[in-house]
């Protein structure tokens, strides 16, 4: 194979993915059905999409009937894409949506297409770097969330790594742009990347560095995440001071022109570490590194005890025996007091929707109203398990206030087990309320800008949350919106001594008037070791010339 070509193909491929667009194209299709029903019976989508439950009737898609007998749901799919589905009735009740057996078929098996994106969009290549000490690589690649056979390809020296001894391994021509990809790669001497499984990942330019996926090229020593804990911040709106812990992601401040979004998350204390936590630096780290979702700068802010906890977490206008609730006091304590002072210490993103607000029980309900109430800075919506029997006027609203701004994305869940199951049917009750908007107001669909999970058998406690976590941030934040850093890449023809691009041998001549260039990758340079390596390439370039 001709070297220089190779170069020239992942440069091109560099230049367009750069333009690319940050999200996948995708389609909201319309799900619609008339079916009577029995009580406590629902009708709800199953099909060979994972958005549609990969045939998991687990996961199958309820439809809402805000119009009985009529039901419907929106579900945001890839576009140009085949599929199959079937409707199918289910006892809807807490605890029976995990049972396989709860299914009764009332179609056949449907195929359709999505339409294609609009603008269309054109094909590209998608680019993997790998760097490491491997000896003559292949990567195995197939769509991703697929059990399809892997296509191989091998993968190309394109130059030193940045640790002596490595080297940087490329392959270029692996499907399309915006379609998701799982990969590993293997070597000669049977080392695998990564030493177990494979990633996947919807990134379309990745570089593999040490077991981990970044979008970006990492530093040559890549530095872990870093929490910041028990900062004081205090609070002229709130009449107190909050404690603060910051969660800054791997390799903070060693990127250049890298800046982060910001994920507000509320019960502080609950948050990171082990035990009866959330374990939040485990699920991002694991996110991050396995890229599923962008890094992100994590602000966990306590509560202030039980009482100031209701008052702080309660909408406006709901009341309870425990007083009156005031979450536009803490919700304006947070933009104006504390998103200020950290904008100016760290290195955020500053714009409208990037901006993230998460938490649990009245912590959810929190969530969800800060951002309906306060969507000029909360766009970004984790709600779990929220304690919705304290914000029925609040709940009140959501069929019918519209939101005084667009691009709202909501992760919503409960569990359905242990006392009062978790606000399950009212968290459904949420979730319909919020799909059976009118379309003038600000349409919602599954998997688009909303995501539903039930959490089978959890209860309503922190262990719960941590399981369902990485889903939320995932969701939330996921890892194709964040540009690709992978455009400032240059890769280097190995032994192009006079730097003309091409390998050929006026690179020895040159190398040999003035010996420079570390081409065995030994941390020397311009040595006998570097002549020999780079007189062993031209050989191997003339055979595969010859070839």
């Amino acid at each position: 194979m001709n070297f220089t070509c190779v170069r020239t193909s992942l440069v091109l491929l560099l230049v367009v993915c750069a333009e690319a667009l940050a999200q996948s194209p995708r389609v909201d299709v319309l799900f619609q059905r008339e079916q009577l029903t029995q009580p406590g019976m629902s009708l709800f989508v199953l099909g060979s999409l994972p958005e549609l439950g990969a045939w998991d009737v687990r996961y199958a898609v309820k439809l809402e009937q805000s119009d009985y007998p009529s039901w419907k749901v929106r579900v945001s799919l890839p576009a140009n894409r085949d599929y199959a589905y079937i409707y199918v009735l289910r006892d809807d009740g807490a605890g029976q949506l995990g049972n396989w057996n709860n299914a009764d078929y009332v179609t056949s098996v449907l195929n359709d297409r999505t339409p294609p994106a609009s603008p269309a969009r054109s094909a590209s290549n998608k680019l993997v770097v790998i760097e490491g000490t491997l000896e003559n690589p292949t990567l195995f690649y197939r769509d991703r969330g697929t059990f399809n056979p892997y296509l191989t390809v091998p993968l190309e020296d394109v130059g030193n790594g940045s640790e002596p001894g490595s080297v940087r391994w490329a392959a270029t021509g692996l499907g399309l742009e915006d379609e998701g990809m799982d990969f590993y790669a293997l070597d000669s001497t049977g080392l695998r990347v990564p030493s177990t499984g494979f990633f996947s990942t919807a990134l379309d330019e990745a570089y593999v560095k040490d077991d981990e996926l970044f979008s970006y090229v990492p530093p040559e020593t890549t530095t872990p995440q870093l929490l910041l804990a028990n900062r004081s911040y205090a609070s002229a709106i709130l009449g107190e001071s909050r404690t603060v812990r910051i969660l800054l992601p791997r390799n903070y401040g060693q990127v250049p022109g890298m800046r982060y979004p910001v994920l507000y998350m509320h019960d502080g204390q609950g948050l990171f570490g082990t035990g009866r936590k959330w374990m939040v630096e485990q699920a991002a780290s694991e996110q991050t590194r396995s890229g599923k979702m962008r890094e992100i700068i994590v602000v966990g802010i306590d509560n202030s005890g039980f009482d100031n906890r209701f008052r702080d977490y309660v909408p406006n206008g709901d009341t309870s025996s425990y007083g009156d609730g005031d979450a536009d006091s803490y919700s304006a304590f947070i933009r104006d007091e504390l998103k200020p002072q950290i904008d100016a210490e760290f290195l955020t993103i500053d714009k409208a929707g990037t901006t993230g607000t998460m938490g649990s029980s009245l912590g959810g309900v929190c969530s969800l109203y800060q951002g309906w109430a306060w969507g000029d800075t909360f766009r970004r919506v984790g709600a779990l398990s929220g304690a919705w029997p304290f914000s029925v006027n609040f709940n009140q609203t959501l069929d019918d206030a519209a939101p005084s701004f667009s691009g709202l994305r909501v992760y919503l869940d409960s569990g359905d087990a242990g006392p009062g199951l978790d606000n399950f049917g009212i968290t459904t009750g949420v979730r319909d309320t919020l799909l059976a908007r009118d379309e003038a107001i600000q349409t919602f669909s599954i998997e688009g800008n909303l995501r539903y999970r039930v959490g089978f058998g959890d209860e309503h406690d922190e262990y719960a949350w941590a399981r369902r976590l990485p889903g939320a941030l995932a969701f939330l934040y996921p890892v194709n919106e964040d540009a690709s850093g992978l455009k400032t890449l240059e890769f280097v023809v190995r032994g192009d001594a006079n730097t003309d691009g091409t390998l050929n041998p006026e690179d020895l001549y040159t190398f040999d008037s003035e010996p420079s260039g570390d081409f065995d990758n030994d941390g020397l340079d311009g040595t006998d070791a570097d002549r020999a390596f780079l007189l062993d390439l031209l050989r191997s370039h003339e055979l595969d010339d010859i070839d």
